[in-house]
């Protein structure tokens, strides 16, 4: 991989809230991504009052629905009084919150768009009588290949401020080397380390940034009292107590000094991006002792199984950030597995990820008194299915001793916790 070289900054005000759709159709059911429409069949429009939903002639009148993709090919619609649309008892009705009911499967049919309940009670459909209707059942005269025609006045849905502007740069030097800067250690995926309820927070969630970066209270307590890890990490011992608030006021995380908080929501990496980050190395992290001791799980404390989470979960990020964008490949992240790879990514103007593993028990071998917990055959195993999964680093020691060698070179607490 050629050095990179040049960091270019790049900042500003303003937010990342959609805008109006063009006048026209989406081309693809990629491209209604964080846009204004309306929904109906040409003649009737979705429009919506204080009691619920119903149909209009009248275009003027129709609802403004913005379009808040959870992920590629699914979205999340939501009115103007901030209420999403959701399959309720055979029906359309507002909801205050995201659930599987108000997450919409769009595809493009012959005549229009199909929209299907993520619950899957059935899909939307305009019915002959003038009325709305989720059924899997349409019956004669009901519509179900919708018209969704750019709408203007939508309330853009919560997202964390981006504070960027301008055109990230793209291509290469002169002298054929990529430019920017990189992070060679991240743990992009860490929420799901350790049983999954240390870390709190994630890097995206598909209901968006009020579930993604809630109160930590679930994980941490209503004072933090609960955060035994974080607090160790933080002040040496397992009392203590935060501000549990999360977005959008952040009383007292994220910080630098706090590892059980999420640090790396999308939009903080888009920033970075923009501001001329252009590699990044993702290790999946596990270690199986400090998971034993966690006081909540809702993971398995198994390395490789946490590993194997971790790596769907930074699939589905870079899907999640596509869907933003518009569609697969649009956004501004890449999961690459060579450096030919890379060096196509970071000319292309794009953010490469290179995928690797930090794990106590790497390829599931730990060791207790000297007796190795695997066996060549098992280990040759982990390496054919790590490689498999485009995992491209490794560290050999972490935490604790295993059967490739001792605990990493820590500070005198961990290498005392860390070593039998």
């Amino acid at each position: 991989m050629p050095c990179l070289t040049a960091l270019a900054v790049l900042t500003g005000c303003g937010s990342n809230a959609g805008t109006p759709a063009a006048e026209q159709l989406a081309d693809t059911r990629f491209a209604y991504a964080n846009a204004c429409w309306l929904i109906g069949d040409g003649q009737r429009f979705i429009a919506a009052d204080s009691s619920g939903y119903h149909l209009v002639d009248d275009r003027e009148q129709a609802a403004p629905i913005y379009f808040k993709p959870s992920a590629l090919g699914r979205y999340l619609l939501q009115d103007v009084d901030a209420r999403l649309l959701a399959a309720q008892a055979g029906g359309l009705a507002p909801a205050d919150m995201a659930s599987e009911a108000a997450d919409w499967v769009v595809s493009l049919v012959d005549g229009g768009t199909a929209f299907q309940a993520g619950d899957g009670s059935g899909q939307l459909v305009l019915t002959a009588d003038g009325g709305l209707a989720v059924t899997d059942a349409p019956a004669d005269g009901d519509v179900t290949a919708l018209a969704v025609p750019a709408g203007t006045g939508c309330t853009p849905f919560p997202e964390a401020e981006l504070n960027a502007v301008g055109t990230p740069f793209s291509g290469s030097l002169a002298d054929g080397t990529v430019r920017g800067f990189t992070d060679t250690h991240v743990h992009l995926m860490a929420f799901e380390r350790l049983g999954g309820q240390v870390v709190h927070g994630r890097p995206f969630h598909p209901y968006g940034v009020t579930s993604a970066l809630n109160a930590c209270t679930e994980n941490h307590g209503v004072d933090g009292s609960a955060d035994f890890i974080g607090n160790f990490q933080r002040e040496g011992q397992p009392t203590g107590s935060h501000a549990s608030d999360g977005w959008p006021t952040f009383s007292e995380w994220p910080v630098h000094n706090t590892l059980s908080h999420q640090q790396t929501y999308y939009v903080w990496l888009q920033r970075a991006w923009m501001a001329g980050l252009r590699l990044v190395v993702n290790h999946f992290t596990a270690d199986e002792g400090l998971c034993n001791i966690a006081p909540l799980k809702r993971n398995s404390c198994d390395e490789m199984t946490s590993v194997r989470l971790q790596h769907q979960g930074l699939l589905e990020l870079q899907d999640y950030i596509d869907a933003q964008a518009g569609g697969p490949g649009q956004g501004f992240l890449r999961i690459v597995t060579s450096p030919a790879e890379a060096r196509s990514v970071i000319e292309a103007g794009q953010l490469a990820v290179v995928m690797g593993v930090e794990s106590s028990k790497i390829f599931g071998c730990g060791e207790v008194m000297d007796a190795p917990q695997c066996t060549a055959e098992s280990m040759e195993a982990a390496i054919d299915e790590i490689e498999g999964m485009g995992i491209r680093s490794i560290f050999p020691s972490h935490w604790f001793d295993n059967a490739v060698s001792g605990p990493g070179l820590f500070g005198p607490t961990e290498l005392a916790i860390g070593k039998r």
